[in-house]
């Protein structure tokens, strides 16, 4: 268990927050089209976790959200809590998207004193120092209370910022009152003081093994699109409408997963002992494998107690982000083993048993075909269980029989990274794939269901990296035998459109982008009408981080495709090049200025 009182008002951390007030008859309205998950929706004296983007789906600011109930001072107001040095931006930001709305946004930090109580008796001790059950039967993340009788006008949140339950409290009165009573409670209830500014303190330990981000310290200078954050199940509503950075996220939720998303990484302890915590690179900094190549971004890190080893964040590409995988590192000058892991590092007890019985009701919802009330039942369970595994194949199936094949795939691409040796991720990636009409990406999956199947029957199992190995070792075989082909044909008709095209993306398999661009160069020359050399070229410019010069011959091949009617490769190059804008979005002068930093 756990406490602590702000030092003062210029102490910036979690525990002394900044807080907005967004009043009036239109605030709901209004923070719906602004903020990332679902306003609107809220229950008075209830919150969720959402972020505040830019145009280009970059978040800006992370920040929970509570809407009060009505009471006689005031009818409609939301609670808007982040952190403190952000609050002015964050209000700036807000108030140059309000034109004509009925409302009002207050930046109220000022106005309170600030304390944390968490641990897992946390509400026990809440009503001690309150004297009464404030908030309540049991423990409920989000909810909000505002006044007492013994500290009138105090707010008071369930926000676990440590992975425990814990609470946040404003104290707007009787500020001496409640200090001595918070100390008479630390003594009964043995609470631990926690100190959030020191960064390899209690606190620091506490939320990275929780895996809560604190936007200033884990990627200082340095937007991200939400997706990268691995936590837009409760950062972000799919279903709500439009918001800002709402159309980016959107595409890349339905055309393909980031480059880049957060996983944990933990240390082997005989490699990186808790004395060398400060050897590993600074935040911000490359991760890169023991041969240099880059393959990630340095984030928080600390000395796990919990697990007996150091741990970190990391922002890692999609070939380093499979759970459970080894991978050895350049820390210094040293080579040293970590593993790969979803965040959280620590859950706190009982929350695999809630995610399982909030499976069970959720099935059950489906049963009775509620099929809405079992998404969000089985969403609220992958909140607690990211790593749950029938909680996300229950999900993508149910969104494929709402016919939200896009979403289905993206759930089932989730699975895939979480539990690459799952039966079912290829049968149904398979179907949904056939669904939307990408014939060759389900011959893949389907491709992948069966030998994982036949590896099963035979006693050897065979993870998906084994198989996907496999495949491509035959690949990059067939690829050399139609290069020799290919070239015997060039000698004697170096203008051959076909065995241009067919070199082409036999160097795509090789992986040889500028081989195979040079090729579909000289097979656009001899054959301009040919959509499909377009697509094959966009691939081996975006080989080469050549995205601008990808994205334009992508809009030429489209043409190219729709005046022919090839709907397949018209597809694929509007796809790819809606993932290339996603990424390469820029915000322009005037609208950047009105837009808050990190």
């Amino acid at each position: 268990m756990y406490c602590h009182v702000a030092s003062d008002a210029t102490d910036a951390t979690p525990t002394n927050p900044g807080v907005l007030w967004v009043s009036g008859p239109d605030a709901a309205a209004f923070l719906q089209g602004q903020l990332s998950n679902d306003v609107e929706g809220l229950e008075p004296g209830t919150g969720t976790e959402a972020a505040r983007l830019d145009r280009a789906g970059k978040i800006q600011h992370i920040m929970s959200v509570h809407r009060l109930a009505s009471s006689e001072r005031h009818d409609e107001v939301f609670v808007l809590l982040l952190e403190k040095e952000c609050t002015s931006a964050l209000k700036e930001d807000l108030e140059a998207f309000h034109f004509s709305e009925d409302i009002e946004i207050s930046n109220v930090t000022q106005d309170y004193h600030w304390a944390i109580i968490a641990g897992p008796e946390s509400h026990l001790a809440l009503s001690n120092v309150f004297g009464v059950d404030a908030m309540g039967p049991g423990y409920e993340e989000g909810r909000i209370i505002e006044g007492n009788d013994a500290f009138p006008g105090t707010l008071v949140m369930a926000r676990s910022l440590i992975g425990d339950p814990g609470y946040v409290v404003g104290i707007r009165s009787n500020q001496d009152g409640f200090k001595a009573a918070l100390e008479r409670t630390a003594s009964e209830f043995q609470l631990q003081r926690l100190n959030p500014g020191d960064r390899l303190g209690v606190f620091q330990v506490l939320r990275v093994e929780a895996g809560k981000f604190w936007l200033s310290q884990d990627s200082p200078g340095r937007p991200r699109v939400l997706p990268e954050y691995a936590q837009e199940q409760h950062w972000a509503s799919y279903t709500k409408g439009c918001y800002l950075g709402q159309e980016v996220i959107a595409r890349i939720r339905t055309y393909g997963s980031v480059a880049y998303a957060a996983r944990g990484l933990v240390f082997a302890t005989s490699d990186t002992p808790s004395a060398k915590l400060t050897e590993l690179p600074e935040v911000g900094s490359n991760v890169q494998l023991d041969d240099g190549r880059k393959i990630g971004t340095w984030s928080a890190r600390c000395f796990s107690p919990t697990l007996g080893a150091v741990v970190a964040f990391a922002f890692m590409n999609r070939d380093h982000r499979t759970p459970g995988k080894e991978i050895q590192i350049q820390v210094g000058k040293k080579s040293v083993s970590c593993r790969i892991c979803m965040l959280p590092f620590y859950r706190p007890a009982g929350s695999k048993e809630r995610a399982a019985q909030l499976y069970e009701d959720g099935i059950r919802s489906f049963a009775r075909n509620d099929e809405r009330g079992a998404l969000n039942i089985l969403e609220e369970a992958l909140r607690i269980d990211p790593g749950f595994e029938d909680a996300y194949e229950a999900v993508g199936i149910i969104l494929g029989r709402e016919e939200r094949f896009f979403e289905a795939i993206d759930f089932f691409r989730r699975l895939e990274e979480v539990a690459p040796n799952a039966p079912m991720v290829h049968t149904n990636l398979s179907l949904y794939h056939m669904k939307i009409g990408d014939k060759e990406t389900a011959e893949k999956h389907a491709a992948f269901a069966m030998q994982k199947s036949l590896a099963v029957s035979t006693g050897q199992p065979t993870s998906t990296e084994d198989l996907a190995r496999k495949e491509q070792e035959i690949r990059q075989a067939d690829a050399e035998r139609k290069i020799a082909m290919f070239r015997q044909v060039l000698k004697i008709d170096p203008v051959d459109q076909v065995a241009l095209f067919g070199l082409g993306n036999a160097h795509l398999v090789l992986k040889a982008w500028t081989t195979a661009e040079d090729f579909f160069w000289r097979a656009r020359d001899a054959d301009p009408e040919n959509s499909a050399v377009y697509l094959g070229l966009g691939k081996a410019l975006e080989g080469q981080n050549k995205l601008k010069e990808a994205g334009n011959i992508y809009a030429e091949g489209m043409d190219v495709a729709a005046k022919r009617g090839d709907l397949m490769p018209l597809k694929d190059m509007e796809q790819r090049k809606l993932l290339l804008e996603a990424t390469m979005v820029s915000v322009p002068d005037v609208a950047r200025r009105k837009e808050s930093k990190i």
